[in-house]
């Protein structure tokens, strides 16, 4: 039988309630929070009051409902794992997305699933839209393609695309990214409305795509060959 360290039982308790919020849900009341981890009221609130006197959340005063705190931001900076956060990958996101008048992202891979680190939506009302540190699978979308590969095997495929796999009506165009030793570290995708492309498009697309993605390693020190 697998032995449970001290503890890891309040620890699983804690992810997975802060894992409850998202942008669709952005605050919790006791009651919410104890039906969706179906955990005792009481419980819960230990849980919650000590998250909000860490600074992990924060109570609204008037509702009593909680929300998300500021000391998260501090860990949010700290995750940083190709030093591309700042200025450099977001300048990148949003010249492409000006080039193709399309949404784009930057993402990364821990375990089985891929995360955006960083994205850029466009100007249009119909868009796919793609939430920093949103996670999502490997085996759907161009990215997770990407980053299912070996470094090898990403700079042989050079761009990757996908039609209707993770969104039925969307399509993606992901390239890989390189750190310094070759390694594969992320992929840059562009993403947009299938009734939006056309096969002279998508070719374009490709092209911008895998340009910005080996001119991103190369501003970053990388080497993709």
């Amino acid at each position: 039988m697998r032995e449970q360290l001290p503890g890891a039982q309040t620890v699983a308790r804690v992810t997975a309630l802060l894992d409850l919020f998202s942008p669709e849900r952005t605050s919790l009341s006791v009651a919410e929070t104890a039906a969706l981890l179906a955990l005792p009221r009481s419980t819960v609130h230990r849980l919650l009051a000590a998250l909000r006197l860490s600074g992990y959340l924060r109570q609204d005063e008037r509702t009593a409902r909680y929300h998300i705190g500021a000391r998260t931001l501090y860990l949010a900076r700290l995750y940083d794992p190709l030093r591309l956060v700042g200025d450099v990958a977001r300048t990148h996101l949003r010249q492409l997305s000006d080039a193709i008048g399309e949404s784009t992202a930057l993402f990364v891979r821990e375990g089985d699933y891929r995360y955006a680190i960083d994205a850029n939506e466009c100007d249009h009302k119909l868009r796919i839209v793609i939430d920093v540190g949103e996670r999502l699978p490997l085996g759907r979308g161009a990215a997770g393609h990407v980053l299912r590969m070996s470094a090898a095997q990403a700079r042989g495929a050079r761009v990757i695309v996908t039609r209707g796999e993770r969104v039925s009506n969307a399509w993606g165009i992901a390239s890989p990214v390189f750190d310094r030793a070759g390694e594969l570290i992320g992929a840059l995708e562009a993403h947009g409305p299938l009734d939006r492309i056309t096969p002279a498009r998508e070719r374009r697309y490709a092209a911008l795509v895998s340009a910005a993605a080996a001119k991103l390693t190369r501003d970053i020190g990388g080497a993709a060959s």
